[in-house]
């Protein structure tokens, strides 16, 4: 039988910075539709897979360059890791499938212009261990903070999990992410996806979708570790 820690190797030869992997019976209390047994009856471990971003993209005048490592990047690149390592699992006996770091979605509202992944990849990822969902709604990693982004896989295995973090990663009283959201899309739960949306994506002069703001994780005192 396959071992956790020969999973986490490999997919750190596949190009993750982290991997950590949860128990499906951890998912209980996702909302229905969205549980990895929604997705894939057969699942018994979640792996997460996370790949860190270079930190000078904040120091950039052009906002080129953090679209595309919080865009293009994750697409490719953790979509990549994904298929072989599902690969790698199958050739090992293991039977996973890959879950989509961005789109396509299941759910999607257009007049709230709320998007659901066919499972929640910083929710998977808490459960795994890699981190703690912060105010300003990203993944806090104690080694990268929330300069990471986020995949996964569905195994029909039986892997040793991880230990989800106990601790918060957030400094109690801290207001600075919600304080410097331009579109006032974060509550310190949840946020306002369509506020969020609508300010956040728009396209340049050629047309080319555009992330045009990253402050709620730029302020953060989290943004490059814990």
């Amino acid at each position: 039988m396959i071992k956790s820690e020969d999973v986490k190797k490999k997919a750190k030869k596949l190009g993750a910075d982290l991997c950590g992997i949860a128990y499906v019976d951890r998912f209980g209390s996702a909302p229905e539709g969205f549980r990895p047994t929604d997705v894939y009856p057969a699942c018994r471990s979640v792996i997460v897979v996370a790949r860190r971003l270079p930190p000078a993209i904040f120091e950039a005048r052009s906002r080129s360059p953090y679209s595309m490592v919080s865009e293009t990047e994750r697409v490719q690149a953790l979509d990549t890791v994904a298929v072989e390592l599902c690969n790698w699992l199958y050739d090992h006996g293991v039977n996973a499938l890959p879950v989509p770091s961005d789109a396509p979605y299941d759910f999607w509202d257009p007049v709230r212009k709320q998007g659901r992944g066919i499972i929640s990849l910083k929710h998977a990822a808490e459960l795994a261990g890699l981190g703690r969902i912060g105010k300003n709604t990203l993944l806090v990693n104690k080694k990268y903070g929330n300069m990471i982004n986020l995949g996964a896989v569905l195994a029909d295995a039986d892997l040793r999990p991880d230990r989800p973090v106990k601790e918060t990663y957030c400094i109690a009283g801290c207001r600075k992410c919600l304080d410097a959201c331009p579109s006032g899309a974060l509550d310190g739960v949840t946020a306002d996806q369509k506020r969020c949306r609508e300010y956040t994506y728009r396209p340049n002069r050629r047309g080319q979708e555009i992330v045009w703001c990253s402050e709620c994780r730029r302020v953060c005192p989290r943004s490059s570790g814990v």
